[in-house]
């Protein structure tokens, strides 16, 4: 989502839905806190909830309207443009597995080559570089410094994922380093050792405050990779210059670091018959989402 400058009515609208929101918490707020046999109400005597749908609807059509692309997707778009063979390598799989047919997050246990290329996006390409971050609430000592309370910290996830003491040739992108790994695949697994050493990536953070979203995005994530491939041939752009550069297209990215809409990517559809099925998807989700706004 594009917010090119300060005062854009986006910044506005975000931070009156989030008003809005803590408002809307607040106990005691509505009527029907207190007396809460008015929740049986019909709707048009219940104020507060005709005002929370209105909004609800006007959200979804917001977001519907403005949200552009997936960080990690475009990372893994680039993956692939820069190591056809991975991109060979991992669609055999996936066509070994499900032929025709349009492949589902419970195929993922049968095709461990996507799980590693999953975890080695992340590793290579972690969708916020330095991390979100964090404040300390106390004095801290730690070898040897001393840390003040209320300092600003990072958990820099693109040094841990590029140090060459953890990773042999972190530069490279190479799946195969994660064959044999038992929290392949496993994001739940690896965040919680004991060892942080066996960490496969930092990309959701670390700690307590880790993104409590991990496991949406490990499933989605991987969803998008088998059925893109599944779909498409990945390729440069017409006219692309190889091997890329990734300075080109990294300019005014979303993120730091990563490829974005800038990428000079092209996805070629594999066969006419998939093309069929990926336009009779599109026409449901897009009904699916016409029927979400308006209910």
């Amino acid at each position: 989502m594009d917010i090119p400058e300060v005062d854009n009515d986006v910044i506005g609208y975000i931070h009156e839905t989030g008003l809005a929101q803590i408002l809307g918490t607040i106990p005691g707020m509505y009527m029907v806190d207190i007396f809460t046999w008015m929740e049986f109400l019909p709707i048009w005597l219940k104020p507060w909830e005709k005002e929370a749908k209105k909004r609800f609807q006007r959200d979804m059509r917001w977001c519907l309207e403005r949200l552009q692309s997936q960080i990690s997707t475009w990372s893994f778009l680039e993956a692939m443009l820069q190591n056809p063979e991975a991109q060979r390598k991992c669609r055999i799989e996936i066509d070994n597995i499900v032929g025709d047919r349009l492949p589902e997050f419970a195929d993922l246990d049968r095709i461990p080559y996507v799980k590693c290329i999953m975890k080695e996006v992340w590793r290579w390409r972690p969708p916020v570089a330095l991390g979100h971050p964090h404040v300390t609430t106390r004095d801290i000592i730690y070898n040897g410094y001393r840390i003040p309370k209320g300092s600003r910290i990072h958990l820099n996830s693109w040094a841990i994922g590029h140090d060459p003491r953890r990773h042999d040739d972190p530069e490279r992108f190479w799946p195969e380093r994660y064959i044999g790994d038992e929290t392949t695949g496993k994001a739940m697994q690896s965040i919680n050792s004991a060892d942080v050493s066996k960490r496969d990536h930092f990309a959701f953070g670390a700690g307590r405050r880790i993104c409590p979203g991990y496991n949406v995005a490990e499933r989605s994530f991987a969803v998008a990779i088998m059925r893109i491939l599944w779909a498409f041939e990945v390729q440069p752009a017409p006219g692309t210059q190889v091997p890329l550069d990734p300075l080109s297209y990294m300019k005014n990215a979303e993120m730091p670091g990563n490829a974005s809409i800038n990428l000079p990517v092209t996805l070629e559809v594999r066969s006419e018959e998939r093309k069929k099925l990926i336009n009779d998807i599109f026409d449901k989700m897009d009904r699916e989402r016409t029927k979400m706004v308006s209910t």
